[in-house]
């Protein structure tokens, strides 16, 4: 292995092949921390040309290897089999253009989430996936996971958001799959996207932007049980409106955000609270209030309102999107796992959710 090691030293140079047992601890495992593994390596990348000269000697000797970025994954997808090779791709960090008039951005994996945003923001665009860890997620890791986010309920996940994408495959090979275009004879971006380092290792991502909404209204209401709110999720689907974002949090993650540093002020008695989160133009947003707003007060909430500014809208999502993390904080081992109910369904299973939670 040795002999391998320098050889890819050789590749990206001295300083970016970490070895010691100081360093692999680190990568040992992603946010499941539940599961390790430890690996032999960690190589640390620059270009596309780097990662396949290191994927072609790993290739050619037998030694199994995957892709990284920052490690916030929750499905185990960034560790390698024991002894193996991780391709941490947190220096390939560079925004490389943004087209506005085409609503188009090319980046590099390891490009965090929000900071591409915050780059289109100048060109009133966006890039509308929003996991939980999108202030410290990559693009790449994103692709690699489909991360999806709150957002998903209109704009769909990373898949819905991919152009086109140049990957290193297994051995060692270059390709793009998808163009500017969007057309393709097969959909190759969609069988890469979410196949957790599996299929290829993305070098170059084209990513689609939207445009910033005009208007945004988000509305929290807490109600004394997880069936009604439930049920108003429901009847705001029944009745044609298309939120960006639609989120429970059940009293268990109420109680776990408020003991925590994700604390927004939400109501500790309730059973359930429901966010909802509408956008688009000024008009609209103002006609869909009143119906969203009227569907919400239909069930009895013990409280229902608006965020009254930009701040206080962040804090909720900043309470909403840290109860995973919170709820990490009451035991050592956590395991994450997403479930695909129908809305029909939805109040019974949540409720059968709760009846185990009181037997545990």
């Amino acid at each position: 292995m040795t002999n391998n090691i320098d050889r890819l030293r050789q590749v990206v140079g001295q300083d970016f092949v970490l070895d010691d047992p100081a360093s692999v601890l680190a990568y040992e495992s992603d946010a499941l921390s539940l599961f390790r593994s430890k690996p032999s390596a960690i190589i640390l990348p620059k270009t596309g040309e780097e990662i396949a000269a290191c994927v072609r000697v790993l290739h050619q000797e037998g030694i199994p290897f995957t892709a990284r970025g920052a490690g916030t994954g929750l499905s185990g997808g960034a560790l390698v089999p024991e002894g193996g090779v991780i391709l941490a791709l947190a220096r390939m960090d560079k925004i490389i253009e943004i087209i506005p008039e085409e609503r188009l951005a090319t980046v590099e994996p390891g490009v965090v989430n929000a900071a591409l945003s915050r780059e289109a923001k100048q060109y009133g665009l966006r890039y509308a996936p929003d996991p939980a860890s999108q202030m410290v997620s990559t693009i790449g890791g994103n692709l690699a996971e489909n991360a999806g986010g709150p957002q998903c309920f209109l704009h769909g996940t990373t898949t819905n958001h991919i152009q086109w994408v140049e990957v290193v495959l297994p051995d060692g090979a270059i390709e793009v799959w998808g163009n500017p275009s969007g057309e393709d004879d097969l959909d190759l971006r969609g069988f890469l996207t979410g196949s957790e380092g599996t299929v290829a290792i993305a070098t170059s991502i084209g990513v689609r932007l939207l445009p910033i909404p005009e208007a945004v209204e988000t509305f929290l209401a807490s109600y004394p049980s997880m069936q009604s709110a439930c049920e108003t999720v429901s009847a705001i689907v029944a009745e044609g409106l298309a939120p960006v974002a639609l989120e429970v949090m059940d009293n268990l993650a109420i109680q776990a955000v408020e003991d925590s540093t994700f604390r927004a002020g939400l109501p500790r008695e309730a059973g359930a609270v429901l966010l909802v989160e509408i956008e688009g133009p000024e008009l609209k947003i103002q006609e869909e209030s009143i119906s969203i707003e009227a569907l919400l007060k239909e069930r009895n909430p013990i409280e229902c309102r608006r965020a009254e500014n930009e701040q206080e809208r962040k804090l909720l999502w900043k309470a909403r999107k840290g109860a995973g993390g919170a709820l990490g904080r009451l035991g050592p081992d956590t395991y994450v796992m997403d479930g695909v109910v129908p809305r029909s369904k939805l109040a019974e299973v949540m409720t059968f959710v709760e009846d185990i939670q009181k037997d545990v």
